[in-house]
């Protein structure tokens, strides 16, 4: 079914719509109070009704309409074969259905996270001069939900559930117990993602976490983590501004998609966006992000190929998230290089590799006719 025509009076929608019924070519008309939609639903007649479409609105005296009957006056014209009526242009569309399942749990487990963080503080590991990467502020939800939790990781927790912070940094006075500890940790290496192996290998320097394994509790069968990541959030901006997304976004592809292939949507995106994201920087990550751009990759491929199906994204809209996009990757390059030229990091806590991959993997997904809407016909 594709939009052959759309009329400002609902006279001229309605007689037009009753002339293609005479000529053989079901459609269906719809509308609001300010526009009128004809959709022709056999796609080997869509030329045929653009072609009477010209003529009529060139001149509508080379076309005879006859005035429908009080028998056909309904604004569906019966036809050989009719769609169900599904207005997805002008229908307001609910959150419901996966997409309200995953803001509940997206924000259930936020609440969670924030309940269960542990005492340590951020401003107490900022300070600290200790190599004390991220896992020292983890809640367990995070420790069970991130793409992995290496065993350096379980290691530094067991040392802040024993010891004081204060201890530890009291490097005068540590107690053997802890000093093995800590040197179990450092000479436990942790996969932190290809990128810094890239920056040590440009620069000439030894590899950090050399030896470290990849995929660890996937390994030991914790699946889960493929595609948990992105129900996790770091803040409540965070969670909000992703969450604003789906609300917007997400009801239009269920609608036209249906659960289970919505579902599978999100499953292949969350888990090829986290994997990448994972390659890139190791499993220090989390949010929506990655399938909020899939989405957005997605309805912009669709409004090309399949404008009809309806979905509502404005070019600005489409504009302003690529122009963030590419910012965010210019500013990427920008710390690479100032890293290789300056000989000091500058971390950019910004999931680039998610936002750009979830894109590209979207307007792929969109490009397939696997993922087109498909309206229930019926006789």
């Amino acid at each position: 079914m594709r939009l052959a025509a759309t009329f400002e009076k609902e006279s001229e929608a309605l007689l037009f719509s009753h002339f293609l019924t005479e000529q053989g070519i079901a459609n269906q008309c719809d509308g609001d109070t300010t526009n009128y939609h004809i959709w022709v639903i056999d796609e080997d007649h869509f030329a045929t009704a653009l072609l009477w479409l010209e003529r009529y609105r060139t001149d509508p005296s080379q076309i005879k309409v006859s005035a429908p009957t009080s028998k056909d006056t309904p604004k569906k014209p019966r036809a050989p074969t009719q769609i169900r009526k599904r207005n997805l242009l002008t229908r307001k569309q609910a959150l419901k259905g996966l997409s309200l399942v995953l803001v509940v749990l997206c924000s259930g487990l936020f609440f969670a996270q924030v309940m269960t963080e542990p005492p340590v503080s951020p401003s107490q590991v900022s300070g600290s001069t200790l190599p004390i990467p991220d896992p020292a502020l983890l809640s367990p939800v995070e420790s069970a939900l991130l793409y992995d939790y290496p065993k350096a990781y379980t290691l530094l927790e067991q040392l802040y559930q024993i010891y004081p912070i204060e201890e530890i940094e009291n490097q005068g006075a540590r107690p053997s117990e802890m000093q093995s500890l800590l040197n179990k940790i450092q000479s436990t290496p942790s996969f932190q993602g290809y990128y810094p192996l890239l920056m040590a290998k440009l620069k000439g320097a030894a590899p950090p976490n050399a030896g470290a394994t990849t995929f660890e509790k996937i390994r030991q069968g914790e699946i889960w983590r493929v595609f948990t990541p992105c129900l996790l959030h770091g803040d409540l901006l965070h969670i909000l501004f992703n969450m604003l997304w789906l609300i917007a976004l997400g009801p239009q592809i269920e609608e036209r998609l249906g659960l289970m292939r919505y579902a599978l949507f999100i499953l292949l995106s969350a888990c090829f966006t986290n994997t990448l994201q994972y390659l890139v920087s190791g499993p220090n990550f989390l949010g929506f992000s990655g399938v909020i751009c899939a989405m957005i990759g997605f309805i912009w491929m669709r409004q090309k190929r399949a404008a009809w199906e309806g979905y509502l994204l404005h070019r600005s809209t489409l504009l302003f998230v690529a122009l963030f996009v590419l910012s965010m990757l210019l500013l990427q390059i920008a710390a690479t290089v100032y890293e290789l030229v300056g000989n000091a990091p500058f971390a950019i806590s910004i999931a680039n590799t998610a936002h750009i991959a979830g894109g590209l993997f979207g307007i792929a997904l969109g490009a397939t006719n696997w993922f087109a809407w498909r309206p229930q016909a019926r006789r």
